[in-house]
């Protein structure tokens, strides 16, 4: 079975999304999968997938202003990858401020986008020699990615599965009128695509039950999955070590900044590929927060090991957190892989706080009724590292049975092979 990957992001060890589709198709064989991707700076793992095709916006704009018919490139070495990811830096920057000075950037580029010049001679051809059986989607909050998507399916002829990581038109507040179009406009988008799809993924159980009442299509759960290694003892640090593996957007440097108040005796590390403002970096040093660049691999395994608390937060803004509502975190499978303690601070409502919470495999702190107990739950966290080590061992537990790469990646090959419904 030879599967066409779309999405956004290329495959990757590195980052979020890559690593989820990395672990979803760790049962394939390399020869198996192809991936079309869309992101302007994407160097794609070739050490997993051999064939990549890449088409962004500007390589759009480009066949317009040269009247180009062949749109797209195809990577086919380590070497292009990495010089056209070093170049398309740059023009990523480009590209994000020109969008940051339209206000109604998305709307024209889904305008650009369906003016068809993604269909290539180049990709024809490209997918022609791939001759894949099935096709994997990725589902965001581009439009033309799902006509791209639905597209091939019809046009060669071959079933979609779909996979959606985040809620983006049922729960989100639409904060003015544009934005409103904007979700009514993606909703029919959405129902277009899960119509087409033979099979349809969500991140988790919470996402699973509204997507399937509204649609009234079922869908299945899918998390990202992990290598689960032997289970390393808990050895607490002299001093506790606190770390923070993610980004800051979504106001979550707001969250940051008041459990350092909290807890000022402790150590704070912040992990994170965002670099900060120097307004929240000056932020950061005031209340004794470490921030650090981020690590990957064995790098980031040891500075989880080695923690004592592993934090995960979201915002109390009414706005950001109707965002998050049905989303989980791609970082808790690995974060309870480590079998450190998951401190979740934010509110427990989000399924990311109901999944630590609900399946006792971390704990889950409101800031509203922590100030009621005058932080005694907090002070027992940070006394008592037999507890630390219970609920991290429980979390460990958890995840070899529920987020195991090996386990789960044979699961879903299995599923997509199985009869359209």
């Amino acid at each position: 079975m030879k599967v066409l990957v779309i999405s956004q992001n290329a495959f990757s060890k590195k980052y979020n999304n890559g690593k989820t589709l990395e672990a979803i198709f760790s049962e394939f064989k390399k020869e198996d999968i192809a991936q079309l991707f869309f992101g302007q700076n994407e160097v794609p793992d070739f050490d997993f997938c051999d064939m990549y095709f890449k088409i962004t916006d500007l390589m759009l704009l480009r066949s317009f202003l040269k009247s180009n018919a062949n749109c797209g490139e195809e990577l086919s070495t380590k070497e292009f990858a990495v010089q056209s990811g070093l170049t398309n830096r740059k023009n990523s920057l480009m590209f994000n401020f020109a969008k940051s000075q339209v206000k109604y950037a998305s709307f024209l580029r889904d305008l650009l986008w369906l003016a068809g010049r993604w269909k290539s001679p180049n990709l024809q051809l490209w997918i022609k020699n791939f001759n894949p059986d099935k096709i994997f989607f990725l589902g965001g909050n581009f439009g033309f990615t799902h006509r791209i998507a639905v597209n091939l399916s019809k046009s060669l002829n071959i079933p979609l599965t779909t996979y959606f990581t985040d809620d983006y038109i049922l729960n989100p507040i639409a904060k003015n009128f544009y934005q409103w179009c904007e979700q009514k406009y993606l909703t029919k988008i959405f129902l277009r695509t899960i119509l087409q799809s033979s099979h349809r993924f969500v991140i988790g159980t919470e996402m699973v039950s509204e997507y399937s009442k509204y649609f009234e299509k079922s869908f299945l759960p899918l998390m990202n999955s992990v290598p689960i290694t032997k289970y390393v003892p808990y050895v607490p640090n002299d001093v506790i070590v606190m770390s923070y593996f993610g980004s800051l957007h979504l106001k979550r440097w707001q969250v940051l900044l008041q459990i350092a108040k909290l807890l000022p005796n402790t150590v704070f590390n912040v992990y994170t590929i965002n670099i900060p403002e120097p307004m929240i970096l000056d932020l950061f040093k005031k209340a004794n927060i470490n921030y650090k660049s981020p690590v990957y691999g064995d790098e980031l395994t040891s500075a989880m090991i080695n923690s004592d608390i592993l934090v995960h937060v979201e915002s109390y803004d009414e706005y950001y957190r109707s965002l998050t509502k049905l989303s989980i975190s791609t970082k808790l499978p690995e974060y309870l892989a480590t079998g450190r303690l998951v401190l979740g601070f934010g509110p427990p409502e989000l399924a990311s706080m109901k999944l630590l919470s609900e399946n006792g495999i971390g704990v889950v702190v409101d800031f509203k009724l922590i100030d009621k107990k005058d932080n005694t739950s907090m002070d027992f966290i940070i006394k008592n590292a037999t507890y630390r080590s219970q609920v991290g061992s429980r979390g460990y537990n958890f995840a070899k049975t529920n987020f195991n790469k090996d386990i789960n990646g044979i699961l879903f090959k299995n599923i997509i092979s199985s009869t359209i419904e």
